[in-house]
């Protein structure tokens, strides 16, 4: 935490110089992407390296199963209604299955798993939104709040769930600190092995879940069976993955807006986003099946397994505000023991760093793997684009895993180039003032292997800002000053379809040397947003006016209150 006089103290001549923009996009989401050139030639790049993979079967992340998994793949952006590009691969041995497709297109349907989780959370979240998350869910689970009543977990934390604490945020996030499944999944005794030949000892039957071997537990014998296993950890200590939370989070949603869940995942699902392919429980409709990808066979390929209430964790197959879903994906995830990976509610959030511009970019992703069918969907909000890849075969995790991230080291630094792009064309160039004897302008740019919009001239009535600023904000005046505007994601719309959009600068000085560490590498842009102030209007505030089409005709330097048309 930073207290006001410790800031007060910090100087900028003793931090090292390094690219240091604000976290988050550098330019605005490109909305082109369909004919950008650059996403053109990536696109083309990926269809050669995946078809060189596949004839291969190896890849720069290991071997690559092609002969008996067969995946498709998807690219998507919130700006078109159809994919950018899909890539679909038939595995030789899938026409000799006895059912579902011969050959694998867009319309074939595979199981996707655990991102039912996300679906679970998204649903949640469109049904109440996120007003309970911060309850217990003993509000809203009868079952819960019986077992707290009953099991003194403050005197006895280690044989039993505190379920008082255990919050619907929680249960979300994989911070409840429970266990991972219930009896259908995780629960040995359920195979029929001599498990003390294994060195196990022999259980009294009452140990032994009587459900899920041959018929699916209830919700009265799931709960009896769950809440006789001791926690994992404390509430909000560190991310447990738990399949179970997400059924319990289902049960309390359920209470919450007096309706099942299946009726709420068919409202969600297929009412309002209209997809009509996605389904709780096994489909009994033949077209689900003639288009299911099933390599196996039925039974095999578990097409036709079944988690009953527990399917809200292992489910097949425009409606949130936009302050709701920034609720949702924003705040910071729970660190695990990988650095690059956080779990957030209903996701892991992974940090991508782009090798030419070191920018850290945040992909949320949700990932599964299900018998033989393994899903992975990738998600950039900063660039409102993203990927599905959907395996199926004897090694579908890995190829799913390595489809993933040859796609992410292909696409995503192009969709930065092509922001890039858009962002010179729609906003670089000189503004100049109206009235030529303030001779007021500025000229922006872009640079590339650089983020954000540079300034290379600033002019406000006869005088040079980037002197003012390494003067007022670098506290250091002679010195050169890099300027440099990044995008918030402030938009008022006009009514004639245009709107006005906001930037913020950071300024450095170039010529200070990073001495490394983990200290004295500050990369502070984020403490000193909004630093000097002129008349209650920040100088590092830009604002563009943007015409419908997206290219800007106007901005105004917010201090300065002087509107520069773009030439």
């Amino acid at each position: 935490m930073f207290f006001l006089p410790v800031v007060l103290l910090l100087t900028r001549t003793v931090n090292a110089f390094q690219p240091c923009s604000i976290f988050g996009p550098g330019f605005p989401a490109p909305h082109n992407l369909s004919v950008s050139p650059i996403f053109k030639s990536a696109s083309d790049n990926f269809t050669s390296l995946i078809k060189s993979v596949i004839s291969s079967r190896k890849s720069r992340y290991g071997q690559f199963d092609s002969n008996t998994t067969t995946f498709s793949l998807q690219v998507f952006s919130t700006s078109t209604d159809t994919p950018l590009y899909e890539f679909h691969h038939t595995a030789p041995g899938l026409e000799y299955s006895g059912t579902g497709v011969r050959e694998v297109d867009s319309d074939s349907i595979y199981r996707i798993g655990s991102v039912t989780k996300l679906l679970t959370v998204y649903s949640f979240l469109n049904a109440a939104g996120d007003a309970n998350f911060h309850y217990p869910v003993t509000r809203w689970v009868p079952e819960l709040r019986a077992a707290a009543s009953s099991n003194n977990s403050t005197k006895y934390p280690v044989e039993y769930v505190a379920w008082d604490d255990v919050t619907l945020g929680q249960l979300a996030a994989q911070m409840a600190g429970i266990g991972r499944d219930g009896s259908l999944q995780g629960e040995i005794t359920q195979e029929t092995l001599n498990w003390t030949g294994y060195g196990f000892p022999l259980l009294e039957s009452s140990s032994i879940p009587t459900c899920a071997a041959v018929t699916l537990c209830n919700r009265t014998e799931f709960f009896a069976i769950f809440t006789g296993r001791p926690p994992v950890y404390l509430p909000s200590t560190t991310p447990v993955y738990s399949n179970v939370a997400f059924q319990i989070l289902a049960y309390a949603l359920e209470e919450i807006v007096g309706q099942a869940f299946p009726e709420i995942i068919e409202q969600t699902m297929r009412k309002d986003l209209g997809l009509m392919r996605t389904a709780l429980s096994i489909p009994t409709n033949d077209t689900f099946t003639a288009n299911g990808v099933i390599p196996l066979g039925l039974a095999n390929s578990r097409w036709a397994f079944d988690g009953g209430d527990e399917n809200p964790a292992i489910l097949r197959s425009t409606l949130l505000p936009p302050e709701l879903t920034l609720r949702w994906m924003k705040p910071v995830g729970a660190r695990t023991a990988d650095p690059n990976l956080l779990a957030g509610a209903g996701f892991e959030i992974l940090t991508f760093t782009d090798p030419s511009t070191k920018q850290i970019t945040d992909l949320y992703t949700k990932s599964d793997n299900l018998g033989i069918y393994s899903s992975l969907l990738i998600l950039s909000p900063d660039y409102d684009f993203g990927f599905t890849i959907m395996a199926a075969g004897l090694n579908n995790l890995d190829t799913a895993q390595a489809v993933g991230q040859l796609l992410v080291d292909q696409f995503v630094p192009a969709v930065v180039n092509a922001a890039r792009a858009e962002a010179d064309s729609n906003y670089a160039g000189t503004y100049i003032s109206s009235n030529r004897a303030l001779n007021s302008s500025i000229r922006l740019s872009t640079i590339p292997s650089q983020l954000g919009l540079s300034i290379s001239s600033w002019i406000s009535n006869g005088t040079d800002m980037l002197a003012v600023s390494a003067e007022l904000v670098l506290r250091s005046p002679g010195s050169p000053v890099n300027v440099t505007l990044y995008p918030s994601n402030l938009k008022s719309q006009a009514s004639d379809g245009g709107y006005k959009r906001e930037f913020r600068a950071i300024f450095e000085d170039p010529t200070v040397e990073n001495p490394g560490g983990l200290f004295t590498n500050k990369c502070q842009s984020w403490v000193f947003m909004e630093e000097i102030v002129y008349g209650r209007l920040a100088l590092d505030e830009f604002v563009f006016t943007v015409e419908k089409g997206g290219s800007a005709k106007s901005l105004v330097s917010s201090a300065l209150r002087e509107v520069l048309s773009r030439q």
